[in-house]
């Protein structure tokens, strides 16, 4: 099973379009403490109900939470503990991909060669490989337009709409 890292962005997102469920049955989902306090215990306290479904996931042991080894990424300044962590996690547990759809953090793992993909992207893979039906797909991606660039809506939903 392909080994993952999700950040608070790419975490909620999945969890937004109902797939996270579907995602942690395919792949091992690994978080930071450091994510998991943004987007679960922060996200109670709010009362957001991707929360509590995150929660149970990590309670289920479907999603697993890691401390990090406090790496010092300089050039990450401008970003929060999420991404860091987010990254730090990557080396520590050899990850093969990290899921995010901060598009500023990407540009960064595109610098670095680390693997990544998007929450459109897992959902277009989950389309592709038979894991999600037509119907499930285009469902999914409405709960996600909101969450998701345009461009990159529209497309998907052309892709999946004119595909067989």
């Amino acid at each position: 099973m392909r080994k993952v890292v999700l950040d608070a962005d790419g975490l909620i997102k999945l969890t937004k379009a109902d797939i996270l469920e579907k995602i942690v049955e395919i792949l091992n989902c690994n978080i930071s403490q450091e994510v998991f306090t943004e987007s679960v215990e922060e996200g109670k306290k709010l009362l957001f109900e991707d929360a509590f479904k995150i929660e149970e996931l990590i309670q289920n042991k479907k999603i697993k939470v890691h401390a990090t080894e406090k790496k010092e990424f300089s050039d990450l300044d401008g970003f929060g503990k999420g991404e860091r962590t987010s990254l730090e996690l990557y080396y520590q547990i050899h990850a093969q991909a990290i899921i995010s759809d901060n598009q500023r953090f990407l540009k960064e793992l595109e610098k670095k060669q680390v693997p990544f993909t998007t929450p459109a992207g897992i959902l277009q893979a989950l389309y592709w490989n038979k894991k999600l039906n037509k119907s499930e797909t285009l469902n999914a991606l409405e709960k996600m337009k909101p969450l998701i660039q345009s461009e990159i809506y529209i497309s998907l939903k052309k892709e999946v709409e004119e595909s067989k």
